[in-house]
């Protein structure tokens, strides 16, 4: 969970960085978007990649890797003044959070035996604290040290890279392989997983949910710190408050969701999260009142990462024997690739305002609200 935290840290930063990124840097809502859109390509591509190679052989110290080129690649955003070279860096954090989340996806599913869900909830909060406590360390290093207090981030990494690689190391050293085992040396592990069959189109179902999930998770994220500066006129620094605001909710949410979804069901926890988001957005987008704004960040936050740990808890049972490539993708990517359309979203922010850009996020709710039904329940037992 904190190695989660470290790591997703930056990535909950960045968005907080983008308002200071226009002052200071000059740049419009579509190249300061296209930083998120670096980040999160990378991540969303190289993830199932390195979930894939997990499957066939685990190597957890490639968690300490991956914390070390989050904290470093966001660190030295605020430290180069040419795009293509912040571009470049924000790339290297995204190939560090793609490291990360499928081998630590794993690492938790194995050593918990009953009630998933509630076991990926505690390790999933570390990931939605992460975004909580992002903007606020950001917005204080900025106040402190201006534009370079990016390199603030080099310090957590560090330490945290370096704790994870020693904690992780005793824990298998401690089992002697019966908790933490390689795929290919566990025998036991291997005749369990010949009884239990993947079915890719279940799984192909919900990565749908998961994508356009994504987008609105991803669009709530990068667009509520412009649209506090924006529409709002508030300071860059408030912006990141709400950044926070919205993200502490969802550490609450993260939690509840998994115990919740242990006793009423996966899918049912699927579709109250997609459902219940809906109304909430289109009050926010269609009322532009501060004090109003800062009440349904709650409920927001709430709502949308209410269902984070169900599906990374249903992905990993529907194909059981790729355990990794299911944490990369609805771990991982369900945070990810909604990313990849935030240039889009920010070219429609500078033509049309960011209103319409929310107005947006309420017609993919609806689409992700629909494409939750069509997400098939859990096998019996799970």
């Amino acid at each position: 969970m904190l190695g989660h935290l470290s790591v997703d840290m930056n990535q909950g930063a960045l968005p907080a960085a983008l308002p200071f990124l226009i002052a200071f840097k000059g740049m419009n809502y579509t190249s300061a978007t296209g930083l998120v859109f670096a980040s999160n390509i990378t991540s969303s591509i190289v993830q199932p990649l390195f979930g894939y190679l997990g499957d066939r052989s685990a190597r957890f110290w490639v968690m300490s890797l991956g914390i070390l080129l989050a904290g470093s690649g966001f660190a030295m955003v605020g430290l180069l003044d040419n795009y293509w070279a912040i571009f470049i860096a924000v790339m290297v954090s995204g190939v560090g959070n793609a490291i990360f989340h499928p081998e630590g996806g794993r690492l938790a599913n194995q050593v918990s035996d009953t009630n998933k869900g509630a076991n990926m909830s505690i390790f999933a909060v570390g990931g939605s604290l992460a975004f909580a406590i992002g903007p606020l360390i950001l917005s204080s290093s900025m106040t402190g040290f201006g534009i370079k207090g990016t390199s603030v981030f080099f310090i957590p990494a560090i330490i945290m890279a370096i704790v994870s690689l020693a904690m992780v190391m005793n824990m298998r050293k401690e089992t002697e392989g019966k908790v933490l085992p390689d795929r290919n040396d566990n025998a036991e592990l291997q005749s369990n997983e010949a009884t239990e069959k993947d079915d890719w189109p279940a799984f192909v179902k919900l990565s749908v949910f998961v994508f356009f999930r994504s987008t609105i998770l991803s669009g709530l994220f990068t667009f509520i710190p412009l649209y506090w500066v924006g529409v709002l006129m508030q300071t860059q620094a408030a912006g990141s408050i709400a950044l926070s605001i919205l993200a502490f909710a969802s550490v609450f949410s993260t939690l509840v969701g998994g115990f919740l979804a242990d006793r009423i069901g996966y899918k049912i926890v699927m579709v109250i999260s997609s459902v219940t988001i809906i109304p909430f957005l289109v009050v926010f987008t269609f009322v532009p009142n501060l004090l109003l704004s800062f009440i349904l960040l709650i409920p927001m936050g709430f709502v949308i990462q209410l269902c984070f740990s169900p599906v990374i808890a249903t992905g990993q049972k529907f194909v059981p024997r790729h355990i990794g490539f299911a944490s990369g993708v609805t771990m991982g990517m369900g945070v990810t690739v909604g990313g990849i359309t935030a240039p889009i979203l920010g070219k429609i922010s500078d033509l049309y305002g960011l209103t319409t850009t929310f107005q947006i996020l309420i017609i993919l709710a609806c689409i992700a609200a629909i494409t939750a039904f069509i997400v098939p329940r859990r096998k019996a037992g799970a």
